[in-house]
C-alpha cells in the first residue's frame, strides 16, 4: 500500500480496484450484483453466534457442517422442483428493474449524474 497527496488531502491506494467492486457493468449485462445465497449463509452464521461471542473451534465446525447440510438440502429440493437458481422476490425484481432503467437513462444522457446517484441510492435503501 502507498499513500499519495491531492492538494491538502491524503489518500491511500485502495485495497481493491474500482473494477473489482464496481457493479455498473454487471447491471448492463443483466448479471447479479450480489449472491443472495452467500448473504443468507453469512446471516445464518452471524445469527448463530451467541451475543456476538466467537464460537470455539468445535462449535464453529458443527455450525459450518449444519449450514452446509441445510444449503445442500435446499439445493436438492430446488433441483427436484426443476428450479435452477434462486427466485427473487417481487420487491427485489422491482429494484433490479429500477436500477436497470436508471443505468440505461444515465447512459443515454437522459438524467444528470446527481439524479442518477440519488436514484441508485433509493433502490439500495
Amino acid at each position: 500500500m502507498y499513500i499519495f497527496f491531492v492538494g491538502r488531502s491524503v489518500y491511500a491506494k485502495p485495497k481493491y480496484s474500482l473494477e473489482e467492486w464496481n457493479c455498473y457493468r454487471r447491471v448492463e449485462d443483466d448479471l447479479q450484483r450480489t449472491t443472495n445465497l452467500q448473504e443468507a449463509f453469512h446471516y445464518k452464521l452471524q445469527s448463530c453466534s451467541t451475543h456476538g461471542d466467537h464460537p470455539g473451534i468445535v462449535k464453529l465446525v458443527r455450525l459450518l457442517l449444519d449450514l452446509q447440510s441445510s444449503v445442500e438440502r435446499a439445493m436438492c429440493e430446488n433441483l427436484k422442483k426443476g428450479c435452477v437458481g434462486h427466485k427473487k422476490s417481487k420487491k427485489a425484481q422491482e429494484k433490479e428493474k429500477n436500477i436497470k432503467m436508471l443505468v440505461q437513462n444515465y447512459e443515454e444522457g437522459k438524467m444528470a449524474k446527481l439524479d442518477y446517484l440519488y436514484g441508485i441510492q433509493a433502490n439500495f435503501g
